[in-house]
């Protein structure tokens, strides 16, 4: 019974149209930076870790803050130089609801995944959002990731500025 519910699901997911899976105010970027911007315009950027394609970067000066949310940390990365995702790890979970009632209203309910209803997904046609917490270890993350090249035009003027789709986005 528990494979038929899985196949099910794949099935509409997989054969429903992307309008019909992509969320209210995909977000352009993160704190007005576009995605896919080259890091050769963000010189505030520091280089935290390099692993094969992937390196990411924190940000000089970053407020560590979303909304109510208090947050520990929030990791640019960059795949081939152009900044693609973000990840925002934090502790407790005053932040995890803190967070998940921002995400609810710039972007609509997301998906939740698993049946703790812990962990929530947003599928754009143009960006993913992840929203994760552990209960038991009070820690999560949340993840913006935006998809491939090809979805976006190439830059012609440089990065253009992205307005904010909530506090602290």
């Amino acid at each position: 019974m528990r494979s038929y519910r899985c196949l099910m699901s794949f099935l509409v997911v997989f054969f429903l149209p992307h309008s019909t899976l992509a969320f209210e105010n995909e977000p352009k970027g993160f704190r007005a930076i576009e995605w896919w911007t080259h890091i050769s315009k963000l010189p505030e950027m520091k280089l935290l870790d390099d692993k094969d394609n992937v390196r990411m970067y924190v940000r000089e000066g970053d407020r560590l803050e979303i909304g109510d949310a208090k947050v520990e940390d929030i990791w640019y990365g960059f795949h081939r130089e152009r900044f693609h995702k973000v990840t925002i790890p934090f502790i407790s979970k005053h932040n995890y609801e803190a967070l998940k009632k921002i995400l609810f209203e710039a972007f609509g309910p997301g998906h939740p995944l698993g049946r703790e209803q812990v962990r929530f997904y947003w599928a754009g046609t143009r960006v993913n959002i992840d929203l994760n917490y552990d209960p038991k270890a009070e820690v999560g993350d949340l993840e913006i990731r935006a998809k491939g090249i090809f979805y976006y035009e190439p830059e012609t003027k440089g990065s253009q500025k992205v307005e904010s789709v909530g506090p602290g986005f």
